[in-house]
């Protein structure tokens, strides 16, 4: 169970099957689609995040142009290897994961949405994380 200690708002990111499970540990005989039920009744639902918190980011004059310079860039490079009839290669980074108020593609079961940013924008994150381990090279 976890929760917001301001506004006193619980969820949980466990299955009914897992629910009912923990309940039997402690002596109560229950099933899973019983909890399903009473969680129904209390109106929890599965929610996802809603993207309803607009964001302080807002696009400055010239970002398009320089973005799109670095393709131009690119693609460039790209065809002076295909003259000089080199391999191209891509390479794919790691995606960055930001902290924060963001919406993600989980779900937890709560009486209402969870208000997140409208828009990803790394200047709205308390920070960057990289979830796919560490390797030894």
């Amino acid at each position: 169970m976890a929760g917001d200690p301001i506004d006193g708002t619980r969820w949980t990111r466990k299955t009914t099957q897992s629910i009912a499970q923990e309940l039997r540990t402690l002596g109560i005989e229950v099933s899973a689609n019983t909890v399903g039920r009473l969680l129904r009744q209390m109106q929890f639902s599965l929610k996802t995040n809603r993207k309803n918190i607009e964001s302080g980011f807002r696009h400055k004059r010239g970002d398009r142009a320089r973005r799109n310079r670095q393709f131009l860039h690119i693609n460039a490079k790209c065809r002076k290897f295909e003259t000089a009839d080199l391999p191209i290669i891509s390479c794919d980074g790691k995606k960055r994961e930001l902290i924060g108020c963001f919406k993600n593609s989980g779900r937890t079961l709560r009486r209402k949405a969870k208000e997140v940013y409208d828009h990803d924008f790394p200047s709205d994150a308390q920070g960057v994380a990289l979830p796919y381990g560490v390797y030894d090279v």
